[in-house]
């Protein structure tokens, strides 16, 4: 980092030194705090939202108005590219917070107080924190009043992984054909759930049984391609005649999936979701001996740049040939 040297009158600097102060760090906080109240009243008098404030190098506290929820909006669509899901939990929570306050100033006091009914529900406390500090940290640049909180540890519990046996009983108690064909998708295939029921027919080359999930926009959700097995083909091709038409490559409305698989649950006991399916997929991909990296590409966990440095390994041909060789079964 360059120094800069600036003059300052000899007796004040002596005079500081013999009472031994740190003449350079206090110069430095000085012209920290300096900078942000300029920078903070720079903020204020361009944004209607918020009403006033005070900062100081201990504490800062903000009047919030429900005005500057609209830009707020706007920074996470625009500036930040969030996908639409995370636009709306961001902006609800902050919108909460904003009602919660009641017209009182926010500070850390006040965000202790709003997230402490939160401590006993971890997955609650993560998202409520996770948006306020994209509100004060990133939109209004007011660091100090959200470092230190902590996201809470997360616990890793290993996921239940039904038998072929309750496949066989759930797969049996679905009672529509775009029910089971969607159970043996998810199975043979790890897609996520929005993955699956996002399917066009331009995004499924049903010759190679390639699929290929649309690319979501997200930071976190990564999708490559990945494959369905002959049980699938098969189903599909004896139950075509049934499906109704639609945009999805199979179509079914969203709430009779889930109806649907509701009815199966409550039929036979047994709670399978997508989720768990994709969990089995990876399990049983590994008894079969499919190596790790291709387990997590098939599943779209793999970086972009691993796949850029890679390709090779990860082209849909020689997925393909690993997926086959790999023999998948779901009923059988």
């Amino acid at each position: 980092m360059p120094l800069v040297n600036f003059r300052c009158p000899e007796a004040l600097i002596k005079k500081a030194r013999e009472l031994g102060l740190n003449v350079s760090e206090i110069c430095r906080k000085a012209l920290r705090e300096a900078i942000e109240r300029e920078d903070w009243c720079g903020r204020r008098d361009s944004n209607p939202g918020l009403l006033r404030g005070r900062a100081s190098h201990s504490s800062i506290s903000l009047k919030l108005s429900p005005d500057i929820l609209k830009d707020f909006k706007a920074f996470l669509t625009v500036d930040r590219q969030y996908r639409p899901k995370t636009v709306y939990e961001h902006y609800y929570y902050i919108k909460r917070f904003i009602e919660w306050l009641g017209g009182r100033e926010a500070n850390r006091e006040a965000i202790r107080e709003f997230l402490r009914p939160l401590l006993e529900r971890r997955s609650a406390y993560s998202n409520v924190l996770k948006a306020l500090k994209v509100f004060f940290r990133d939109y209004l640049g007011v660091d100090e009043l959200v470092e230190g909180f902590r996201f809470p540890p997360q616990t890793l519990n290993p996921p239940w992984v039904p038998s072929r046996e309750e496949l066989r009983e759930f797969y049996e108690a679905i009672p529509i054909p775009e029910g089971k064909l969607y159970f043996l998708l998810y199975a043979s295939s790890g897609l996520r759930t929005r993955e699956a029921l996002s399917l066009r027919p331009q995004d499924v080359d049903e010759e190679l049984r390639m699929l290929r999930p649309r690319q979501r926009g997200g930071r976190t959700k990564l999708s490559w391609i990945t494959f369905y097995n002959e049980e699938l083909a098969t189903a599909l091709e004896e139950m075509r005649g049934k499906l109704r038409s639609g945009s999805r490559w199979i179509p079914i409305r969203t709430d009779d999936f889930r109806a649907t698989w509701r009815i199966a649950r409550e039929k036979t006991g047994i709670h399978i979701t997508p989720k768990v399916l994709r969990a089995w997929f990876c399990c049983e991909m590994a008894r079969l001996g499919v190596p790790d990296r291709y387990v997590d590409a098939f599943c779209g966990r793999v970086p972009r740049s691993i796949l850029a440095r890679h390709y090779s390994d990860y082209s849909p041909l020689n997925l393909k040939r690993i997926y086959d060789s790999a023999g998948l079964r779901v009923l059988t």
